[in-house]
């Protein structure tokens, strides 16, 4: 990986040639006689020296040579560039010295600025101060300039030190290069090897080493906490910063193993403490990554959450007993809440709750912004209960947090994020509660009240018509198709006023369809609106707007919807809607689209349609599909169980009484000889009643003997194991009006028989589904 790291030719050539040679001293932990003897890595005072980085801290160094008072006044001047947050002061400074070194070099008589080391450093940390994206790139090159000048002179004052190296380190730890880590672990090696050599100045000390971890924890490289915490060994006596920023490494890993290596530091941290190391003591930022490598483990073990909490309360218990360090702030508190968020504990979210409860008290009581709740405070909470599916409780402790927004405090801002998360809430309860449409419906509209008030940051998109919209459809309300049929259409509209991100797409359309095709309010024309919806969502997608793209399951939707009418005007649409998504597939150009492909289920819904209209041809149309089906080559197109069972009520329902019976005994016997090699494709019971059903309205002759002679086959069969195949009152209602049917003499007799056997059957089982009703009778 060095070799592909863009560092300047001399500088990476150098850096990464000293890199490759393996540490003898272990970073600085050489004790041989015949090697300059560099210090260890420990604590000293040249920290605060490379944290401050002012001119005259590296001018009253001893490793420094003195310089004339005009050079003293240029480093000043370069340093309060460096200190000015002013914009353009790094490049204006990085001009400042290009010119005097320009006109040392040409050796004009009237200068009397000398560039030194302390003047490059101060350069650097100029860049360093910038957070400039070309930054680490500008630095690197001022610390060639700098090697070579002194390489070319050999002059002292020129000579490299690691307060120069400090700055570079630093520039190159906190930007957003990915190869950052290894470029300053490079550095670090460098800087080793030069005060093996005896240059003193460069020895690394504790400064350094906090910075190359600190440049591993914000690494995203794999074995990111593993090469901290190497360095993090390499260290006689570690303090806080390198302990938090190795915990770091490991919270912001995926590693499963990554809470328990942080909880392993911290026992480290402790047990140092109690021989005497009080640098080691960690402070709230230190339990704060535990907590955050807690909450992360907690997806998988609601345990981790548990240790979060008690983190925390040994937190509070020590703050409380005068130990300000580990005080817990709001950020504590809501790593804990986002811990609680992530379990999966059926009591998450009244815990989430009691605990922004605490935060709230602390808050009035002591009147310090320290444990303040935030916007953060109250989403985990919100987010807590809605993956406990407690979407009213979600909807409170957001109406809480609106309320003290109003009153003033701009820290609860609402986002849009917190709107869509509790819309999602309302959305996953409307499958099985009632209520939650209106609910959604209304939140939305107070949420665009919002927007329209100034309010940008809670402008609705497309995922929140949409979550609105799913909350409708699945509500199956009163009204539901009509109401989420206007919030499409206002969509549109905004699209049309210029407003791209909520141009209705799949979902927006196939919401609205579902909540028409699903309305239980009769005689409105839901379903006619639903097949002119699709209609529209086909005519968007062909006009170029891909994300509109319809497929099989809308089509299987309007198709199921038309079902539930019993004209022959509905089974014709049903088979124009399969047409109309063939002519789709075309129109992609033959590209193969699985959304596109007709599957079991639509063929299935087209099947269901066709067997409510008792028209011949329908039937044939039916048998027609099921051929089809049998040679598809995609298994999600082949005919199930439920397939056979729809045709064979197709034929029991058809017009053609003396052919219907004939045809549903042939796919029974064909499903008996499948099941014998497919047990999906085994008769149930649902089979055998609807070939009974067929036979009772059967004129052809021994209708009746067929029909309980597939009463003793389900009764043979459920003998036999089969608990899937059991008679029950519809069973022999069929079979007795299947003998009611026909001109057998005996047929009265026969009846009573089965009428009898079936009380029979009610007494032994006790199960209501056997008991004689007044069909029966």
């Amino acid at each position: 990986r060095f070799h592909a790291l863009a560092l300047p030719s001399s500088l990476l050539l150098s850096t990464l040639a000293l890199s490759h040679v393996p540490s003898a001293r272990g970073f600085g932990l050489v004790h041989s006689s015949s090697m300059h003897a560099a210090p260890p890595f420990t604590s000293s005072s040249s920290t605060s020296i490379f944290l401050s980085t002012s001119t005259e801290s590296l001018i009253n160094d001893a490793n420094v040579p003195p310089v004339n008072p005009s050079t003293r006044d240029f480093n000043c001047e370069l340093n309060r560039l460096a200190r000015s947050e002013a914009k353009g002061s790094a490049q204006e400074a990085e001009a400042m010295l290009l010119t005097a070194l320009n006109k040392v070099k040409r050796g004009d008589d009237d200068t009397d600025v000398f560039p030194n080391v302390v003047s490059f450093s101060t350069v650097i940390n100029c860049w360093s101060r910038s957070y400039l994206a070309e930054a680490p790139e500008r630095a690197l090159r001022l610390m060639e300039l700098l090697e070579r000048r002194y390489q070319d002179t050999q002059d002292e004052v020129l000579r490299p030190n690691k307060f120069a190296y400090g700055a570079l380190v630093n520039t190159l730890a906190r930007s957003r290069d990915p190869d950052a880590a290894l470029k300053v672990e490079a550095i670090l090696h460098k800087m080793e090897k030069l005060c093996e050599d005896g240059n003193e100045g460069c020895c690394p000390d504790e400064y350094i080493v906090n910075k190359c971890i600190n440049a591993w924890a914000r690494s995203t490289e794999r074995n990111a906490p593993e090469r901290a915490l190497t360095l993090l060994d390499a260290l006689e006596e570690p303090s806080t910063v390198a302990f938090t920023s190795v915990m770091q490494a490991y919270s912001r890993s995926d590693r499963a193993d990554a809470a328990d290596k942080c909880e392993d530091l911290l026992k480290r941290m402790h047990n140092l403490v109690d021989q005497g190391h009080p640098e080691a003591s960690p402070n709230f930022r230190t339990l704060n990554y535990v907590m955050r490598a807690y909450a992360k483990k907690a997806r998988h073990d609601e345990s981790y959450a548990e240790k979060a909490e008690e983190l925390l309360r040994s937190m509070e218990e020590r703050s409380n007993a005068g130990y300000r360090d580990v005080r817990p702030t709001t950020a504590s508190y809501n790593i804990c809440l986002k811990a609680l968020a992530n379990c999966r504990a059926r009591d998450a979210a009244t815990r989430a709750n009691t605990l922004l409860n605490r935060m709230i008290v602390l808050y009035g009581a002591s009147g310090s912004t320290y444990c303040k709740p935030d916007a953060l405070s109250f989403g985990s909470v919100i987010k807590a209960c809605v993956k406990a599916g407690q979407p009213d409780r979600a909807g409170r402790v957001f109406k809480r947090m609106l309320n003290r927004h109003d009153d003033g405090d701009e820290d609860v801002s609402p986002s849009r994020f917190l709107y869509n998360t509790v819309l999602e809430g309302f959305a996953a309860a409307s499958r099985s509660s009632k209520g939650y449409g209106k609910k959604a419906e209304k939140l939305l509209l107070a949420m665009e009240k919002r927007y329209y008030r100034g309010n940008a940051e809670i402008k609705p998109n497309l995922v929140t018509y949409n979550l609105a919209l799913a909350a409708i459809s699945r509500s199956r309300e009163k009204w539901s198709g009509e109401r989420a049929e206007v919030i499409l259409d206002r969509m549109q509209e905004f699209y049309e006023a210029g407003d791209e991100e909520v141009r209705p797409d799949a979902l927006s359309y196939g919401a609205a369809i579902r909540a028409h095709a699903s309305a239980r309010k009769k005689g409105s024309g839901s379903i006619r609106r639903a097949g002119e919806l699709l209609q529209r969502q086909i005519v968007e997608f062909k006009s170029g707007h891909n994300a509109a793209k319809p497929n099989r399951i809308i089509f299987s939707t309007v198709i199921n919807a038309l079902s539930k009418r019993f004209t022959p005007a509905a089974a014709e649409k049903a088979c124009v809607l399969l047409g109309e998504l063939e002519g789709l597939r075309r129109f992609t150009g033959g590209v193969i689209d699985e959304d596109l492909v007709p599957d079991t289920v639509l063929y299935n819904s087209l099947l269901k349609t066709l067997s409510k209209n008792q028209l011949p041809e329908n039937t044939i149309k039916a048998e027609e599909i099921v051929r089809q089906m049998e040679r598809e080559k995609n298994a999600a197109s082949r005919p199930n169980l439920k397939t056979y069972n729809t045709l064979i009520n197709c034929w029991a329902h058809s017009e053609s009484k003396d052919v219907g019976g004939k045809k549903a005994v042939l796919f029974l016997e064909k499903l008996e000889n499948l099941g014998k090699t497919n047990a999906a494709l085994k008769p149930d019971d649902v089979t055998y009643n609807t070939v009974i059903k067929a036979l009772a309205r059967s004129l052809q002759d021994g209708a009746a003997e067929k029909a309980e002679e597939c009463l003793e086959r389900m009764k043979a069969a459920h003998k036999n194991g089969d608990k899937g195949i059991a008679p029950d009152c519809r069973t022999y209602t069929s079979v007795i009006n299947a003998w009611a049917n026909s001109m057998d003499k005996q047929a009265g007799e026969r009846a009573g028989r089965l009428l009898e056997e079936q009380w029979g059957l009610y007494e032994v089982t006790g199960k209501e589904r056997t008991k004689p009703d007044y069909i029966t009778y």
